[in-house]
């Protein structure tokens, strides 16, 4: 991956020295030398302030650092995937909770991938083909998600998918009829 940038001493990202390119990646910077004139066709960049070599929306790079969960943009069903080292992800397939919520990312990660809420996510989120949904941070605000009490999060820790499914269709009160439903509609999905 390509990715020409730090975070400089006042803690914004900016462009490595074109130099700085040539002295650490020698063959990037030639890779990228031999498409200058490709690069340069670009006309709204060149209209910009950035480097012949930098991306056009490179976003923060201490995103990439922070711990976050991922998801593919487009999927069949919720696939949530907490990564706590640098990741690369774009505004679409990233999400990180500030700092009061950071306490429930463990929870959070059983929530997202329960059966009910990807029954919901459908509701929400905009159908593709084939019975896929597309993931975005503007869907995911819309989610209602219902917060555990701070003080009882350690016991989600080493529980199962499944063993939080039972547990969530109970905390909210869900009928065998609704369960029914719920296992119908997606299991339909997955049979496609």
């Amino acid at each position: 991956m390509f990715y020409p940038y730090i975070i400089d001493c006042d803690g914004k990202t900016v462009a490595i020295s074109e130099k700085q390119l040539k002295t650490d990646a020698p063959m990037m910077y030639n890779y990228l030398f031999q498409k200058k004139e490709e690069l340069g066709k670009r006309d709204y960049f060149n209209k910009s302030s950035k480097l012949w070599y930098e991306l056009w929306n490179p976003r923060k790079k201490e995103h990439f650092l922070a711990k976050k969960f991922v998801f593919a943009e487009i999927n069949m069903f919720n696939d949530f995937a907490l990564v706590e080292e640098c990741f690369y992800t774009d505004s679409a397939c990233g999400a990180e909770l500030i700092e009061t919520y950071s306490k429930y990312y463990t929870y959070l990660l059983l929530f997202l991938n329960s059966d009910v809420a990807t029954y919901i996510y459908k509701k929400i989120s905009v159908p593709k083909a084939n019975g896929y949904s597309i993931y975005k941070n503007a869907f995911l605000k819309e989610m209602p998600i219902i917060l555990e009490d701070e003080t009882q999060l350690e016991k989600f820790d080493d529980m199962t998918q499944s063993e939080f499914n039972s547990y969530l269709r109970d905390i909210l009160q869900i009928s065998d009829d609704e369960n029914s439903i719920i296992k119908a509609t997606l299991e339909a999905y997955r049979e496609g």
